[in-house]
């Protein structure tokens, strides 16, 4: 099953940064030093979460009062804006490009939180209904992260699979 998940290039590339700084398990993926080997300064602070960037400067505030779960997806999701190159201030861009860069700070989370590189071991040890929890726990994300990426490998695969299976009937058809 999980053989037949296609990292996008965004997956592949993440994976080659986070072994770029050394982080080989699911315990290596803390923020502090995540953003430290990234030369990003991180806060936590009672407001809320944002990324800042002037320069070489760049840093990360994290809402402080969120439950830990939550504050680390936040963590992801703005380390997605300033990895992905997001620029300009939200309150005046235009709606349609704050919604894209939004989505796609959201789409990083999945990768970041929980690389594939690092889940799929788990995924192949527990049975499917335990996977949303497990991972849960190992990757400290909110349930409902957990669930939504495996779901999303579950997708991924089944495309990949009706992908395989249209190649194979045509090649028999062919011949």
């Amino acid at each position: 099953m999980i053989s037949d998940y296609r990292q996008t290039d965004l997956e592949r590339w993440l994976s080659r940064v986070y072994a770029e700084v050394g982080i080989n398990h699911s315990s290596d993926l803390q923020e502090g030093p995540l953003a430290e080997m990234l030369g990003i300064e991180l806060y936590y602070r009672p407001c809320p979460s944002m990324r800042y960037e002037s320069g070489n400067y760049r840093c990360i505030t994290v809402n402080s009062t969120l439950p830990r779960p939550v504050q680390r997806e936040h963590f992801f999701h703005e380390l997605g804006h300033i990895l992905r190159g997001h620029t300009g201030k939200q309150h005046q861009m235009n709606p349609a490009f704050r919604q894209l860069q939004e989505a796609q700070a959201e789409q990083f989370v999945l990768y970041a939180a929980m690389p594939f590189f690092l889940l799929a071991p788990l995924l192949l040890s527990h049975h499917d209904w335990a996977a949303s929890s497990v991972l849960s726990q190992e990757f400290g994300v909110t349930r409902e992260l957990a669930d939504k990426r495996v779901a999303q490998i579950k997708r991924r695969i089944i495309s990949e699979r009706m992908r395989k299976g249209g190649k194979t009937r045509r090649r028999k058809s062919a011949q």
